[in-house]
């Protein structure tokens, strides 16, 4: 089952077509902000909702991504290039009396041109951990 994902002005509740969380992503980290509502000029809050088992809740609003500056690339012995593409999102709980940062590691391999959606629990090289908790601490983010 898929992450629903949606974006919303908190202004004027426009919700547009939000499209792969990999391309949101990609754009967000590049931007350094959500897509901007063109009717209000705010940033949409992209919400998330992980279809987690157990009667727990998985709504989310995204509050920051954050992807290290420089991709690891490599080719396979066949010639074709793959790439790692590791984000942190930093999200906030929507469904409880206080909200709560969270974070959420998801990632994705481009193999020779194509996104291949990873794991819900990444192994990374410490180094991309790193850099990401990095990121996050510089726009104080508690992590």
């Amino acid at each position: 089952m898929a992450t629903e994902r949606y974006f919303v002005c908190p202004t004027c509740g426009d919700k547009p077509w939000t499209g792969k969380l990999i391309d949101i992503f990609r754009e967000w980290t590049e931007k350094k902000s959500a897509p901007i509502c063109q009717a209000c000029a705010v940033p949409y809050e992209l919400r998330l909702n992980f279809p987690f088992s157990f009667g727990a809740d998985g709504r989310m609003r995204v509050l920051n991504v954050f992807a290290p500056r420089t991709p690891c690339e490599w080719e396979e012995a066949g010639g074709k290039k793959v790439s790692f593409h590791p984000f942190l999102v930093i999200g906030e709980t929507v469904a409880a009396n206080v909200p709560e940062q969270t974070a959420w590691l998801p990632y994705w391999h481009i193999h020779d041109g194509r996104p291949k959606f990873g794991q819900w629990a990444p192994n990374m090289d410490l180094k991309y951990f790193a850099e990401l908790v990095d990121q996050a601490r510089e726009h104080n983010y508690l992590v």
